[in-house]
């Protein structure tokens, strides 16, 4: 019978990460497959590539090993992720740098890597992370080194493949995400008629509206709200580009924050982000909660007159445009650029 790859006989490695092997590979400690070192910081400046357990370089220095090598980390969010590096390199004590042994393929070695359950064989430390002798003492299948050169090749073939339609999707994400920010510009400031009659609206921004449409400030649309909870037990919500969410109270770097000093949030109020012009959004909540004293609830004087979700467009376009980025004040180098309430109250819209 033929099994996987086309072999016609398999085994049981009696590892759970590796699973069934060809009968006729073997098992070999990576000591005896590798050679693994550590790494140092550098003494001397150069323009030699510095690694630590990332995959890219984050400074020079005038020491240095010849490549190729598999960089390998040694411990954190890293782990997983080799690295196959060719040409001159240093490497930091946060990452292994690997060289082959005669008879077995760097490269191949590099696959195994993307692949290795780390899980299996961490240490269990405030940090877990992986030792030079838990990397040596891995078991790695071994097949022949032609055939360990042959399966290189074909994964170099088959992800180069795919690494090009990853790009492709990459980039068609950004053209549809210009495309998408477009339609909603057009639509909030030029309506749904393509032959409706235009005038100036002398504000920069908005340019040409239709002639029936007229501007409004802010102030005369919409109200700020600040009403602070005084008690504990309410949700908590995020403003995030995917919508207003319920905060993850498990993450790591939360604090015991007295949280009844946070703003009372009603279901169809606005939350904004103001503080950070460049990353940060406004939205519509579908929900009660509190949230951060520093941002900025409102909501429409008028629903009927101003109707909550065309404006949610309006208000997201100028987070997307970088129009309120224009109108912004503070140091924006520290992410601090935000829009003061008397700029945001005189602000025109449609």
């Amino acid at each position: 019978m033929t099994t996987a790859k086309g072999y016609t006989e398999m085994k049981d490695s009696g590892i759970q990460w590796i699973g069934q092997i060809p009968t006729h590979w073997l098992l070999k400690k990576a000591k005896y497959c590798v050679s693994i070192t550590n790494g140092s910081d550098p003494k001397s400046e150069g323009s030699v590539p510095v690694y630590g357990s990332g995959s890219e370089s984050f400074k020079t220095c005038g020491e240095y090993k010849e490549g190729p090598a598999v960089l390998i980390g040694r411990k954190g969010a890293t782990l997983h992720i080799p690295h196959y590096i060719e040409g001159r390199y240093w490497n930091v004590d946060t990452a292994f740098d690997v060289k082959p042994q005669e008879g077995f393929s760097l490269r191949y070695y590099y696959y195994l890597a993307c692949v290795f359950d780390y899980n299996y064989y961490i240490s269990q430390t405030t940090l877990p992370g992986m030792t030079q002798t838990n990397y040596n003492n891995m078991k790695l299948p071994c097949p022949s080194l032609d055939e360990q050169s042959a399966i290189a090749a074909y994964l170099d073939t088959q992800c180069a493949k795919i690494d090009e339609i990853i790009d492709q999707a990459k980039a068609s994400m950004e053209d549809y995400k210009q495309w998408k920010a477009s339609i909603i510009y057009e639509a909030v400031t030029k309506g749904l008629d393509p032959n409706v009659e235009m005038k100036d609206s002398g504000i920069e921004w908005l340019g040409k509206i239709p002639n029936d449409w007229c501007t409004i400030r802010v102030k005369y649309a919409f109200k700020i709200k600040k009403e602070i909870a005084g008690k504990l037990g309410h949700t908590v919500l995020s403003v995030t580009q995917r919508g207003i969410k319920p905060k993850d109270m498990s993450e790591k770097g939360q604090f015991s924050l007295d949280y009844s000093r946070y703003q009372l949030v009603d279901s169809g109020d606005f939350v904004m982000n103001h503080m950070d012009l460049l990353t940060g959004w406004v939205d519509i909540s579908n929900m009660n909660g509190v949230t951060s004293p520093d941002y900025r609830v409102f909501q429409s004087s008028n629903p009927e007159k101003y109707y909550p979700d065309y404006y949610r467009y309006v208000f997201q376009t100028c987070y997307q445009q970088r129009i309120f980025y224009g109108f912004g004040q503070g140091v924006s180098g520290l992410g601090r650029w935000r829009l003061p309430a008397e700029i945001f109250l005189n602000f025109y819209l449609p």
